[in-house]
Parts: C-alpha cells; structure tokens; sequence
C-alpha cells in the first residue's frame, strides 16, 4: 500500500501505475520498425494522458456532489480519485482510433496495451491482498488520561475513521483542519487521531500552539500502527464500518471533497 525509498515514502498503487506505463511503453517502442518509433512514442504519451484524464473526470462525475462547492478540487488528484474501468475502456477506443490506418504497428500496441493492463491489474491484486479486513490488535494511549486500550476498544457502535498523523508531518497538518471540522458536524461517526511515535508531553505542548481543538486524540508511541495496516507514509486515514471491516484506507492529503466521498460511504 506504500512503501520507503530513503527517507521519502510512496502510495504504491499510483508508483505501480506509473512504472506499468513506462515498461509498456518501452516495449512497444523496442518492439516496432525504426521507421514507427517517433509514432509510438507519441501514441504511448497520448495513450496516457486519455486514460488519466478520463478516469479522472468518470470519477468526479460519479461524485458531483462533492466537487460542486469547490470545483477547483478537480485538479487535486491529492485525493486518489480515479475510475480505472472507464479509463482502460478510453485508452482501447483511443488505440482503435489511432490504429485505424496503422496496420504495421496495430497488433504490437494492443499486446503492449494487454501486458499494461495485466501489471495494473496485478498491481491492484497484490495491494489488495496487504490489506488487513478488521481492525488491528494495535495498543494506543489516550493523550488527556493516558487511559490504555485495544484499537478495536474503540469501536463505539459507529463508523470509525483512524487518522495517522504526526507534528513533523507538513501533509497531516494541512489536512488536519478538514477533519477537526468533520469531528465536530459528524457526530454519527467517530474520528480518532493516532498520533506516531510523539510522547505526550510534545504532542500536548503542540496541539496547544494549534487552533484545530480535536478531541478522541490517541498516542501510539512505537508507532506500530502504520505497518501494522500496510502503511509507511504519514498521513494515513483509515474508514471503519461500525463491525471494524476496513471500507477504505486513503494514503495522503485528504481534502474535503475525497473526506466527503469517504464519508458517505460509510454513512
């Protein structure tokens, strides 16, 4: 679901994506006559840029509600919104259009195309298979009482969204006033900040120096969490179902349209 080169950590899902076009790519131009090359190379970017663009607008199309208040938000793709089945169906009526009168090179792209969507599909498969279904058997600490509970201790007959957050973490504070306003107008869900690695004293002394009032705010001082659930990356938002069955994890910024998006399908 994510993983670290160095210091910097990755969603897996989009680096896959991305690697899968570029070994395509490199196929179907090692693969093709000289005289086809420039013309591969195009229709390998063009091909990708109708996928992305397609999947994209599916996507908010199919959560307009969300993106009305701020259609800005389209161009955010912070918030992992794709619809895969329509941008692979774009990028086949794409290459048919574009191989129309290229009868040399038409049977090279569509196997290119076919090994393209195998390595996205594994991709899918594999990350689906990390995920862990239910809550983990995680320990963390309340930062007011420094009361001790299981993660699942937390399930309360509602929703619940886990936020992994950090001071450090320059993503967890710019999306951190988006769910401190969602905690307080949704109260049919609950939302528990999972703070990584901090003691109590430093994650105190700087929720004071900040004006986002949360509540539910949990320590998790080994920072067991994250791996636990397949994540190397900070911030990391799970969505719960009132049983404890992960609905979505979400690796990133979240911003208020994807949060929103998120929420209704848990409501």
């Amino acid at each position: 679901m994510s993983f670290s080169i160095g210091p910097i950590s990755f969603p897996f899902l989009p680096f896959w994506v991305l690697l899968s076009f570029f070994l395509t790519s490199w196929v179907f131009a090692r693969r093709v006559a000289t005289d086809d090359k420039t013309f591969a190379q195009a229709l390998s970017t063009s091909t990708f840029w109708v996928g992305l663009i397609a999947s994209r607008l599916a996507y908010v199309l199919l959560h307009a509600d969300a993106y009305l208040s701020n259609p800005w938000a389209l161009i955010d793709i912070r918030d992992g919104g794709w619809h895969a089945t329509v941008g692979c169906a774009a990028i086949v009526v794409w290459l048919v259009w574009q191989l129309r009168d290229r009868v040399a090179v038409r049977w090279l792209a569509f196997q290119s195309a076919a090994l393209g969507f195998t390595l996205c599909w594994a991709g899918f498969w594999w990350s689906d298979q990390q995920q862990i279904p239910q809550l983990p058997n995680v320990q963390v600490m309340a930062l007011e009482h420094g009361k001790v509970s299981q993660l699942e201790g937390l399930l309360d007959g509602r929703p619940l969204v886990v936020n992994l957050w950090a001071s450090w973490c320059g993503p967890c504070r710019q999306e951190m006033p988006i769910l401190s306003r969602a905690q307080k107008s949704d109260t049919q869900v609950r939302f528990v900040f999972v703070n990584q690695g901090e003691t109590q004293t430093h994650v105190k002394e700087f929720l004071k120096q900040q004006n986002w009032q949360l509540e539910d705010v949990w320590l998790d001082p080994s920072s067991s969490l994250g791996p636990a659930v397949g994540s190397q990356s900070l911030p990391t938002t799970l969505f719960y179902d009132a049983k404890g069955a992960l609905i979505k994890i979400h690796i990133g910024v979240l911003t208020a349209s994807s949060l929103q998006i998120q929420l209704s399908l848990l409501n």
